[in-house]
């Protein structure tokens, strides 16, 4: 076996997966490029010219990435993101992995493509997108935010504050989904105190979107037709729990405060349109770490699936560049979460949740549904993928690494 070669098999443990499979990530960004050529066959959406895109290597980030390029046909994109090479016998993040797949696909005059690995919070990271700006002599028509980080150095205090998914009005006492055994479990949470909430918000709010926006204006790198989105979820009653009343809830709350203050920044000089979305749930490493959502999306796999509703993030960005042209307003909340709300979903779900146990899971809900889409975040359960055969490990960002 050479050097660089190992068999790969899933390490997981709860929501953390240990490794990822580059042979199967590959034929995922395949699939995902077949689906927006066929999705985008009849339209003609070059409507940007120039696009950031914040968070772009997993999730609804990669998605906005690869629907860009394939679809919108912009002059310039560049993709901001913060993950892993392989080290030793140690895979990459899946997260480097898609990006150097993508980074295989771009090589043609149409788009430059540009891959930039660092902390997105960082001011570093902002002089370096904005040196590569100036280097372009190009101006942005669209940067998109889709950070779900885990924890955001507070440089005041030279400290490293980290997000935690907890209730912030009651103790939660419910159920969830062990998802290592796949057993129906309850699930005890105590109430944030005011420096849990203080710190996810810090993590998972808004204000880093606004400096970015404010950075790049105060340069003058933006374009007068300007438009910039975050995406977010709300969910149904259901989940408000853990996700409406608890930290992330206020961390959204957040998110929705700054892009007020981004349109009234903007407002001022530029013809810009800020948006946030409201996205169906799910399936991201992000979503699996949150209490009771793996359950949720169990069950809501079943009802949806058997309804043939089940996006899934790539179906939901189609969406938004689908009917961006569309939108009229300049400022607010877009919601594509229709399917997940809609009354009979909403019903069936109601009655699931009511009456699972670790005895229907498969029945009620989706499980295994559920943990096959978990896994293919990290290039595993693919049929057509031999995973008993050795992949090299190792992968390289080809195109225009910044």
């Amino acid at each position: 076996m050479l050097k660089d070669y190992s068999i790969i098999k899933p390490k997981t443990r709860s929501f953390i997966s240990f490794n990822a499979h580059s042979k199967g990530l590959k034929n995922k960004i395949n699939l995902n490029i077949k689906f927006i050529r066929k999705y985008f066959l009849n339209y003609n959406l070059r409507q940007y010219k120039n696009i950031l895109v914040l968070g772009s290597s997993t999730g609804y980030g990669l998605s906005t990435s690869l629907t860009a390029y394939f679809s919108l046909k912009p002059f310039n994109i560049i993709n901001v993101f913060f993950d892993r090479k392989s080290k030793g016998t140690k895979t990459a993040s899946s997260g480097w992995y898609n990006m150097s797949h993508l980074s295989s696909k771009v090589n043609n005059n149409r788009t430059s493509v540009f891959f930039l690995n660092e902390d997105v919070f960082l001011n570093k990271t902002k002089r370096k997108v904005l040196k590569l700006l100036g280097i372009l002599n190009i101006k942005l028509d669209l940067l998109v935010y889709s950070i779900a980080a885990p924890k955001r150095l507070d440089i005041r205090k030279n400290s490293s504050l980290s997000a935690c998914l907890k209730p912030v009005i009651a103790k939660y006492e419910g159920k969830t989904i062990n998802l290592d055994s796949g057993d129906v479990v309850s699930c005890i949470l105590q109430i944030a105190d005011f420096k849990e909430i203080y710190s996810t918000k810090y993590v998972m709010g808004g204000e880093d979107w606004f400096l970015w926006v404010n950075y790049l204006t105060s340069y003058g790198y933006l374009n007068n037709s300007f438009q910039t989105f975050a995406y977010s979820y709300v969910g149904p009653e259901l989940t408000w729990s853990i996700y409406k009343y608890g930290t992330i809830g206020e961390a959204k709350k957040d998110l929705f405060l700054h892009s007020r203050k981004i349109f009234k920044l903007l407002s001022k000089s530029l013809q810009c349109k800020v948006f946030v979305f409201l996205n169906k749930a799910v399936t991201t490493q992000a979503s699996a770490a949150i209490p009771v959502v793996p359950l949720y999306l169990s069950i809501l796999y079943r009802c949806t699936g058997l309804l043939s509703m089940n996006e899934q993030c790539l179906g939901q960005i189609a969406r938004v560049f689908h009917k961006l042209p569309l939108f009229k307003k300049k400022f607010g909340v877009l919601r594509l979460d229709e399917y997940e709300i809609e009354g009979n979903t909403q019903l069936k779900l109601f009655y699931s949740w009511v009456s699972i146990s670790k005895h229907s899971i498969n029945t009620l809900g989706s499980f295994n549904s559920y943990r096959k889409s978990f896994l293919k975040l990290f290039g595993f359960c693919f049929n057509n993928i031999d995973y008993t055969s050795p992949i090299n490990i190792n992968a390289t960002i080809v195109n225009k690494l910044y």
